[in-house]
């Protein structure tokens, strides 16, 4: 069985294609469903205890579709910005922000090769 390159653009253009917009992460959500992404959040807490998170820079590499993005914003303040290379993975991360209601920026450029 041959293995598919999963560093192409193709690929992942694909894999975004026709994908329903991701659910922003929410760690008050109850239920076994959620369990993942509360652990997350407890390791996060930690991480960033005693640290001023407020107005902090972070940015997501490969933010394509990212859940997360908005977290940080909403549960850190920080200010929130990602990069990917395809535009669909792209559009999907700002509709992610969009629907929580967070600004972010979202930058469509291969982080390997920059401008």
């Amino acid at each position: 069985m041959m293995s598919q390159d999963k560093a192409t653009q193709g690929y992942w253009k694909n894999l975004w294609d026709g994908r329903p917009c991701p659910t922003p992460v929410n760690p008050r959500t109850p239920g076994l469903g959620n369990f993942v992404e509360r652990r997350y959040d407890a390791l996060f807490r930690r991480a960033f205890e005693g640290q001023e998170t407020q107005g902090a820079r972070l940015v997501e590499f490969g933010c394509a579709g990212s859940q997360w993005l908005p977290y940080f914003a909403l549960e850190f303040g920080c200010r929130v910005a990602g990069i990917d290379y395809t535009q669909n993975g792209c559009g999907q991360a700002e509709a992610v922000l969009a629907r929580a209601g967070v600004e972010g920026e979202v930058f469509c450029r291969d982080f390997f090769d920059p401008p």
